[in-house]
């Protein structure tokens, strides 16, 4: 591949399309998702990613803006508190937090899931939306998806990733995926 040809869909040259486009693509293919929340105790979701519905079995629509569901609800009631105050304690100091807790679902069960976010503070430094991914914390796997020994974890390959996707703006070539090696 010529690397003078290749065009970094998160640089500030790439047309905004490709830039949602390839940001659907990575939303897609990670094993949780990722969202938007007011600082609310409904947690108000201003953004669900789709594959919100593999973990809750609810369509991600219902969470925006409380239309039928609220995020916050599904939390197990013997969890609420105490995950409250972990993410709002450190989102109102704008910090990361990772939070596990019980997540109700549309099918009458529970999963465990972490939580990993960050505050989003405004100019004048008031939380204004907390900023996440959430995930199944027991490493469950889709059907027919392979556990392949050598690979970083999942979860910390995907942070990993997210994570200088989000710091990266003008590479030429993205660098690789991090694996590890026996």
């Amino acid at each position: 591949m010529n690397t003078r040809s290749f065009q970094n869909p998160f640089s500030g040259e790439a047309p905004a399309g490709a830039v949602m486009a390839a940001l659907a693509r990575l939303l897609a293919n990670l094993p949780g998702f990722v969202y938007r929340s007011r600082p609310d105790a409904q947690r108000t979701m201003e953004f669900v990613s789709d594959r919100c519905r593999d973990l809750t079995g609810y369509d991600p629509h219902r969470f925006i803006e409380n239309q039928s569901l609220t995020y916050g609800a599904l939390i197990h009631p013997a969890d609420r508190a105490r995950v409250d105050g972990i993410i709002f304690n450190a989102a109102a100091r704008g910090r990361r937090f990772t939070c596990g807790y019980r997540l109700q679902t549309a099918y009458g069960g529970c999963v465990e899931v972490v939580d990993r976010g960050v505050g989003v503070l405004d100019e004048t430094g008031a939380l204004c939306a907390i900023e996440g991914y959430i995930y199944r914390a027991d490493g469950a796997r889709e059907p027919g998806e392979l556990d392949v020994p050598g690979v970083l974890d999942v979860d910390d390959a995907t942070s990993e990733l997210v994570d200088r996707m989000l710091r990266t703006r003008t590479p030429d070539v993205p660098a690789p995926i991090p694996t590890a090696i026996e």
